[in-house]
């Protein structure tokens, strides 16, 4: 017999679900999450030019995907496929951003670099002694 005094409580009992209830997948949405936030990652670095933007399309794709899936009611992973959705988005102009800010900088600096040519051509002209008898 057990005395009340000595009773341990108890846990509460768990919230019942839904009978037939199961976890949606949400494959989709995780992979599209895992591949925006790779596309924000690579986008930037110049190394991996092409790489970034390549992760990130497919991070929105799948992120579209899953999002319709959780619109159909066969997926889950809402917040998920729209984390990746924006982030693949946000990828992809960082990448856009990057190259309009690299292709600006090398045509300044090919710009500079004619500049810088012109002027050695014109002091090399200006020091070079004149050869006699026409440098031949």
């Amino acid at each position: 017999m057990t005395q009340e005094g000595n009773v341990s409580p108890e846990a509460p009992a768990p919230a019942p679900q839904a009978a037939g209830a199961v976890a949606k997948p949400k494959g989709l949405a995780v992979a599209g999450m895992i591949l925006g936030i790779c596309g924000v990652v690579l986008s930037p670095p110049c190394f991996l030019i092409i790489v970034g933007p390549i992760v990130a399309v497919i991070g929105i794709v799948l992120s579209v995907v899953g999002l319709s899936k959780v619109k159909a009611g066969t997926g889950g992973g809402k917040n998920m496929a729209m984390a990746g959705l924006i982030c693949g988005v946000a990828g992809i102009i960082l990448w856009v951003i990057m190259m309009v800010v690299g292709i600006g900088a090398a045509k300044e600096g090919a710009l500079d670099m004619q500049e810088m040519m012109r002027k050695i051509e014109e002091e090399t002209k200006k020091s070079a002694p004149e050869m006699p008898g026409g440098g031949d």
